[in-house]
């Protein structure tokens, strides 16, 4: 059976079970749900499992590199990705950002050293449909980031951007939703 034969459960499964060689159980179930949404949601479906794959690839080639948590306190975290493509280690990055968001009220978990991070909707829309709210501020040039959809640098400063610079290099900021206090 080829990828383009395989049912969306059975990509979500195959894709689980290679992401628990080195995530947690909920951690591969949160990346491998991810990467199949945002495929589903492209006009194109094979592109961005074509990229992500392609980061597996680099991962692997790089034997796997390991991550930690270089410096914490109570709200926020700095992950070291160590050349790692965030997309390797997208599941701890939201388990690590709900659970300090829920504890502290505010949640920053920094990425530094990635090989990338691709679809940034990635890291936000599970928790956003858990009802926090998310924001990604992302300082990777201006061909990384065009909101816009154009291929050319969007060339407008973004102020609050250059606020969480001298913390890290990237930036994925939850906030829990009013609700999750009240017991609602």
């Amino acid at each position: 059976m080829n990828a383009l034969e395989m049912t969306v459960g059975e990509l979500r499964q195959k894709l689980e079970s290679y992401l628990g060689g080195w995530l947690s159980g909920e951690s591969a179930r949160l990346t491998a749900q991810s990467i199949v949404d945002n495929a589903l949601r492209k006009d194109s479906r094979m592109d961005p499992l074509a990229a992500v794959a392609a980061d597996f690839q680099k991962f692997e080639a790089a034997e796997r590199p390991s991550v930690k948590v270089v410096s914490e306190s109570l709200a926020v975290q700095m992950w070291d990705l160590n050349g790692a493509p965030g997309v390797c280690y997208l599941g701890d990055l939201l388990v690590a950002a709900r659970a300090v968001a829920t504890k502290a009220g505010v949640g920053i978990i920094g990425l530094r050293n990635s090989g990338g991070v691709h679809e940034l909707s990635q890291y936000v829309d599970g928790l956003a449909e858990e009802g926090f709210v998310t924001l990604f501020l992302w300082n990777g040039g201006s061909y990384t980031t065009v909101p816009h959809g154009s291929s050319e640098p969007f060339l407008a400063p973004i102020p609050s951007v250059s606020e969480f610079q001298r913390i890290n290099d990237q930036s994925l900021l939850t906030l829990p939703h009013p609700r999750s206090h009240s017991g609602i």
